[in-house]
């Protein structure tokens, strides 16, 4: 059967749901009972989905120094030159009081990366770099936080974008799902006609699963209704002949998917409130967690809030102000000890609960700044006069700053995704999940601090399909006029398909790779920059990221 005919059956039988606005509970609660039968269908109808793929957008590009955007990863790459806005942890004098940041890293695999993997425990560590991909050193040239978010996910406008691409091959029930808006940083662009249900509200799942419950007559009558959905069903593969195995194998799955509706249909309600605990505590303790090496240290609010020698702004300021002062005999780096991530979280939450439940092949949540992803003066009061948050737009945060507040972001974005890493892995899906992190650009520095770097561009992948990793691909310039250090410019790749710098196609053709499906939209604009072998390890075409001078 045809993808085209698989569609028409779907829409015969009630099945289908195509462009929703998943605000209704009774539309995301059908699909999760029809979902029960959806790998029967596509087996039935000799399917093989891609990958799953999570898009994670950082909005407002924060600094991604510290976590992804490496700048020098060989041991025989040149040396940077450094700005202090680049740094990867703290230095400090022999009482232990910061004195400045430093571009400090270790070693895994061969490959240098950023102090904060340091923080990790072996096991961790190995677990999330050796499924680790950097894709740097592409860019627009062109200035616009939703114009290059956007640009991203969509580079091509004869192709679908990179979550389209997925849907437009998978035989999933939701094709593509989207929690909480991107709004115009958002583009959604599909070969056959797929659409992007949007699902919005604070308790994506217990809201909009409480008309399984059997509490109310209309939930009675929608019981009644997946009742015949599965009737409807039964009698479609009846009248398929049963030579055929694979409506063998579906008849046997549509039979266990109805026993687990049965069984479980009173419990949905307490799904959400514990995936939602659970991987609350996993990212707050990972944000709030002290003594951490390189960050084991006092920044003094008495210290001096002097200009440094590049003449940058002060040490201190965050986001344009120097409001940010927490005053004598309190410590900078324990502001952090409330800060939370409450985007990430759910996102990640609902992450677990969508791929786990094999429902839908593409997911693009958010994870940045809300009213709570605040720094707060250790004693408990506000820091200076207001809260702070982790800005969208992280112009002028210099220095000490740009250190701090993106280790604790990042960090919870690492323990949030290996805690999805393991239960996936439990969930048996781990190895064909593709989790990738995109933002609107990189950050370029200037003497007043961190700029929109369109030049600087910076892309990730993790997942289960990789391994023997990190790798890094795309080259980086030492330099860049009119910047202040080394930032992570784009710089041209030997022998590549794209004179100059490479653009946003480079990174949509790179991740397209490791997919799971066949075409490549890409390719011929610009070449795939890895190969996945059998193994999981990755092949460059073009070898391993460099630092040119």
């Amino acid at each position: 059967m045809s993808l085209n005919s698989r569609r028409r059956f779907l829409k015969q039988s009630g099945l289908a749901v195509t462009g929703l606005t998943l605000g209704a509970p009774e539309a995301l609660a059908s699909a999760l009972v029809k979902n029960l039968f959806s790998s029967s269908r596509a087996e039935a109808a000799d399917l093989v989905s891609p990958r799953y793929y999570l898009n994670i957008y950082a909005e407002g590009g924060p600094p991604r120094h510290v976590f992804d955007h490496w700048l020098r990863t060989n041991t025989e790459d040149p040396n940077l030159i450094f700005n202090p806005s680049t740094g990867t942890a703290f230095t400090y004098d022999n009482n232990r009081l910061v004195t400045g940041t430093e571009y400090r890293t270790i070693t895994h695999n061969g490959v240098l990366v950023p102090q904060m993997y340091a923080h990790l425990s072996a096991a961790d560590r190995a677990a999330f770099l050796d499924s680790f991909l950097v894709i740097r050193g592409y860019g627009s040239g062109i200035d616009g936080h939703g114009f290059n978010a956007a640009l991203q996910m969509h580079p091509l406008a004869a192709a679908p974008s990179l979550s389209g691409h997925v849907a437009d091959h998978t035989a999933r029930y939701f094709e593509a799902l989207q929690y909480r808006s991107r709004f115009s940083s958002s583009r959604f662009v599909s070969s056959k006609n797929v659409s992007l249900n949007f699902l919005t509200g604070e308790d994506p799942l217990s809201d909009l699963l409480k008309p399984l419950l059997a509490s109310t007559d209309k939930a009675r009558a929608l019981r009644t209704g997946y009742q015949d959905v599965f009737t409807n069903v039964r009698g479609y593969l009846n009248s398929l002949s049963s030579e055929r195995k694979s409506v063998t194998i579906a008849k046997k799955s549509l039979s266990n998917a109805y026993d687990l509706f049965k069984s479980n249909i009173a419990d949905f309600s307490s799904i959400w409130p514990a995936l939602l605990s659970e991987y609350q505590t996993v990212v707050e303790t990972a944000i709030r967690a002290t003594g951490l090496a390189g960050f084991n240290a006092t920044l003094d609010g008495s210290q001096s809030i002097a200009a440094i020698s590049n003449g940058e702004a002060s040490k201190y300021k965050m986001n344009g102000t120097s409001s940010f002062i927490i005053g004598t005999g309190k410590n900078l780096l324990d502001t952090g000890s409330s800060m939370t991530m409450t985007r990430l979280i759910s996102g990640l939450a609902l992450a677990d609960y969508c791929i786990s439940n094999d429902l839908t092949g593409a997911l693009e949540i958010v994870s940045g700044n809300s009213s709570e992803d605040l720094l707060m003066d250790p004693t408990g009061g506000a820091v200076s006069t207001n809260m702070y948050s982790m800005p969208n737009d992280m112009h002028n945060t210099t220095q000490y700053g740009t250190v701090f507040v993106t280790t604790l972001y990042f960090r919870g974005l690492m323990a949030g995704l290996l805690h999805l890493r393991s239960k996936l892995i439990s969930a048996g899906k781990w190895n064909q999940t593709i989790v990738q992190l995109v933002s609107d650009f990189g950050r370029p520095y200037t003497t007043n601090g961190s700029g929109h770097g369109y030049d600087q561009m910076i892309s990730s992948v993790f997942s289960g399909v990789i391994t023997g990793g990190p790798y890094v691909v795309g080259n980086v310039a030492v330099s860049a006029k009119g910047h202040v250090g080394s930032d992570g410019y784009a710089a041209p790749i030997e022998g590549y398909n794209q004179k100059g710098k490479p653009d946003p196609k480079m990174m949509a053709s790179t991740v397209s790779e490791l997919m799971g499906v066949s075409d490549n939209p890409w390719k011929n604009f610009a070449q795939p920059l890895v190969k996945l072998n059998s193994n999981g390890t990755l092949y460059l075409p073009f070898g391993k990221g460099k630092l040119i001078e």
